[in-house]
Formats: structure tokens, C-alpha cells, sequence
């Protein structure tokens, strides 16, 4: 009986290496990638827009149509608002990231949205880089009023509309980690109804933020 017993687990223990060296085999012959397909088939833009899965191993998606933007320095993505077109001036450089103007009918009409980015190291106040960041027509001053507002899916420091040389601006603040987006709509001393800070707050409404 004994031996009997001794034989069935020498079968059992020969059938367990056996089977180990398969996998082993297996798994040196043909490595796991590491690959993994992507559980989405589509992405939505900003504006609502859905566009198809491009590479399922590598998840990228087919970019997303005009009027999507996508601003991979700052790492955000908007709708850009009806009328508006990217433009450049010598007047804004670095750390303005983006400036777009509307395309108005009227030569009268002049309205700007700018986008700047400043960054920030973990020991500085955000609050504090905002101060030392206000526009041009609050810097220097002693005080300043912000208001949390909520557009969209984020809350942004608001400093409420305010005259300057180039007409009327309205800024946000958008607080991240280690950096802070500064939004600012001008709108010029000849426009009606500030179109530029209608339209801001239209784009921040579709903003998506990769942090």
C-alpha cells in the first residue's frame, strides 16, 4: 500500500514539473508585451463633438475638428468661441501660451481673449503669484478683489472687470498644482456688450484640464 501511494505522488510531482516547465517555456519564448487594448471606442470634444478610436494598443483617438483646440504646452483643451481666430502680436510674449481675436464684420469691434501660464514652485502662495501676475491697470495696487466662480467643470479666482489702455478686461485665475492659467478677455473702448468677456466665459465652460 505504501509503495502504491509512493508511486502516485511520484506521477503527481513529475506532472508538476512538467506542466511548470511549459509555462516557463512559454513565458521565455513569448514574453508578455505589456500591450493592453483600450476600453474606450470614442472621446467626446469639448464642443460636444465625438470622435473615433484611432489605436486601440496605444488608446489614441482621431483629433478632434475646429473649433477644438488643443493646447499641449498648458495641457488644456476649449472650444474656441464663434468668430475667433488665433492671432500673434509682438506685444505678447512669454507666458502668454495662446491670443485669439474676433473676426468681426465691424472694424469698429475690436475684442481679444489671451491665455497666459505661470508657474509656480511648492513653497510660494498661489494668491501670491496672482498678485504679482494682476493686470496691468491693477499691478501696483494694494489690494485687490477676487471672487471664486465655478464655470464648467472648474472654479476660477475672478477679478472683476476693469479699464485699462485697451479697453475693458475681465480676467480668471484657474489655480493648478504647479501652475496657475491667467484667462483674459479684452474688449476695446468701441465694442458693445463686451463680446470678448461673453465669449471667454463661453470657451472656459468647454475647458478641460489634463491635471
Amino acid at each position: 500500500m505504501f509503495r502504491v501511494r509512493e508511486f502516485l505522488g511520484g506521477i503527481v510531482l513529475v506532472f508538476l514539473l512538467g506542466l511548470g516547465g511549459f509555462f516557463y517555456r512559454a513565458a521565455v519564448e513569448k514574453p508578455y508585451t505589456g500591450n493592453a487594448v483600450c476600453i474606450l471606442s470614442a472621446k467626446i470634444c469639448p464642443d460636444g463633438t465625438v470622435v473615433g478610436l484611432k489605436n486601440a494598443v496605444s488608446c489614441t483617438f482621431a483629433p478632434c475638428p475646429f473649433p477644438n483646440i488643443s493646447l499641449a504646452s498648458a495641457g488644456i483643451s476649449f472650444a474656441l468661441p464663434a468668430g475667433y481666430v488665433a492671432a500673434t502680436s509682438s506685444s505678447y510674449r512669454p507666458p502668454v501660451v495662446a491670443l485669439y481675436r474676433l473676426r468681426a464684420s465691424s472694424a469698429s469691434t475690436t475684442a481679444s481673449l489671451v491665455i497666459r501660464d505661470y508657474t509656480y514652485s511648492s513653497g510660494e502662495s498661489p494668491y501670491a503669484v496672482i498678485r504679482a501676475h494682476l493686470p496691468l491697470a491693477l499691478s501696483g495696487t494694494a489690494a485687490f478683489l477676487t471672487a471664486t466662480t465655478t464655470i464648467g467643470k472648474y472654479s476660477f479666482q475672478n477679478v472683476p472687470p476693469h479699464t485699462s489702455p485697451a479697453g475693458t478686461e475681465t480676467t480668471y485665475y484657474f489655480i493648478r498644482s504647479q501652475d496657475i492659467l491667467r484667462f483674459d478677455a479684452i474688449d476695446g473702448s468701441s465694442s458693445q456688450g463686451l463680446p470678448a468677456a461673453h465669449a471667454l466665459r463661453s470657451l472656459l465652460e468647454t475647458l478641460s484640464s489634463k491635471e
